[in-house]
């Protein structure tokens, strides 16, 4: 608890909320741990974490600015930092923080607060859309016009918004591209959602370009469907583990992620 304190303080400049979730049935119990680790960010006593079942403690969750899961980790795996006194430890991964950054990296935040002033301007769905992180192809050709032929003042700012919604893009899809090898089904899935949200650019063409080469290829595919029951393996319980197991077994047996999976089975059967 005291290193993902210490984590927080120092990530929350960069856009990244941290929420934690106790178990504890006695509200004084988690506040003492809480108080003694000097953690400042929100904690809740019980619930349930969204879209997710929780198989250990601690699971870490993280979620995109849509809402949808990016990583998760079950268990405590990181490094300690420092020496003595001063010795933490956040728990985090390095796969995980390396999953933090490609979402900050793709996280529309930069031009939030433009958009809101855009959408006050315009009753255009495009401007709504985009404020969801959607529509933004329809909405550059948008500010080009008023580029064009907007005022001096309405220039200025259409080529703000503009530059940065491109910014964007361009990171986002360098993002995926890099998620390529270590998690496939990342990679598809922001292919995917770059094609639909930049529709009608290049950023976009080239976006769907890659989803479709990847849609079509029937290794691919499988490679793909084998790295998301993989990611299912971190954070299940062991009897949905048997499931997940005999499925790759059955189906993706002979995929870079299938094998990986297989051999940690073995070696925890060893163990």
């Amino acid at each position: 608890m005291p290193g993902l304190a210490s984590y927080e303080k120092n990530a929350r400049s960069s856009g990244i909320v941290v929420i934690g979730v106790t178990i504890h049935s006695k509200k004084d119990k988690a506040l003492k741990i809480v108080n003694k680790a000097s953690a400042e960010f929100a904690i809740v006593n019980g619930g349930k974490v969204p879209g997710t079942k929780v198989g250990g403690y601690p699971t870490y969750t993280l979620y995109g600015r849509d809402g949808e899961i990016v990583s998760q980790q079950l268990g405590s795996k990181g490094k300690s930092k420092g020496k003595g006194k001063n010795k933490i430890n956040d728990g985090l991964s390095d796969e995980f923080e390396v999953a933090i950054e490609k979402a900050l990296a793709s996280a529309v935040t930069v031009f939030l607060v433009d958009l809101e002033k855009y959408h006050e301007k315009t009753t255009t769905r495009y401007a709504k859309r985009a404020r969801k992180g959607r529509g933004f192809g329809r909405l550059i050709e948008q500010l080009e016009e008023t580029i064009a032929q907007g005022t001096s003042a309405e220039k200025t700012e259409a080529q703000r918004l503009k530059t940065a919604i491109l910014d964007y893009g361009h990171k986002a899809f360098t993002a995926a591209e890099e998620l390529e090898d270590e998690s496939p089904h990342r990679h598809f899935d922001m292919m995917k959602d770059l094609a639909k949200s930049f529709r009608g650019h290049e950023i976009g063409d080239q976006a769907k370009a890659v989803y479709k080469s990847l849609k079509k290829d029937k290794e691919t595919k499988k490679e793909i469907a084998a790295a998301r029951l993989y990611e299912e393996l971190q954070i299940c319980n062991e009897r949905e583990k048997k499931t997940i197991y005999r499925q790759i077994e059955k189906k993706y047996a002979e995929t870079r992620f299938g094998r990986r999976a297989l051999k940690e089975r073995d070696a925890d059967e060893k163990s």
